[in-house]
């Protein structure tokens, strides 16, 4: 099955460099993405999801793979090379020729941080609202394709930034 609408292909192209290549250290629940529900393409297994692009960027290779295919298994990618390894039975995604690689990791972020006034609005605003801004700049930072964030501190004292990883974990927002 082909997604023919830009907002799919965007989300499928995040949800693929979200997996990282070669190398994921968390499980990744495919069905919070929402994009896999057996119902709504034609009862394909879920389970196999091929992902067809242009190019990969695997960050190993000294060029991009050409018209390659990424075979997932579960929540894990299983392989990746030519279009063949994708099997019959599982659901495709045909990006055309757009280009998949690895997410981006961020070593120094601070997503509570969103203004040249930080240093008062820390004190004006409450954990709460730093929170749900905060999970914003996270929801922002996935859409622009980084995937991990090494937070290095931030301007709040009531641990706001531990209860956006509690709310990921628990799949409150995707």
């Amino acid at each position: 099955m082909k997604f023919t609408t830009a907002h799919s292909i965007l989300r499928l192209a995040v949800l693929s460099v979200t997996l990282g290549i070669f190398s994921i250290s968390h499980g990744l629940q495919l069905s919070a993405a929402g994009l896999f529900d057996s119902e709504k393409h034609n009862g394909k297994n879920a389970a196999k999801i091929g992902i067809l692009c242009g190019q990969l960027i695997d960050g190993r290779s000294e060029t991009p793979i050409k018209n390659a295919a990424i075979l997932i298994e579960g929540e894990k990618i299983s392989a990746v090379g030519a279009r063949e390894i994708i099997p019959r039975e599982a659901l495709t995604v045909d990006l055309g020729n757009a280009t998949v690689l690895p997410g981006f990791i961020d070593g120094h972020s601070h997503p509570l941080i969103s203004t040249d006034t930080y240093q008062t609005d820390h004190l004006k605003w409450s954990s709460a609202y730093k929170a749900l801004r905060g999970l914003k700049a996270v929801q922002d930072n996935l859409m622009a394709g980084w995937t991990t964030l090494r937070i290095a501190g931030d301007a709040d004292l009531f641990y706001a930034l531990f209860d956006i990883r509690r709310a990921i974990d628990e799949k409150l927002f995707r």
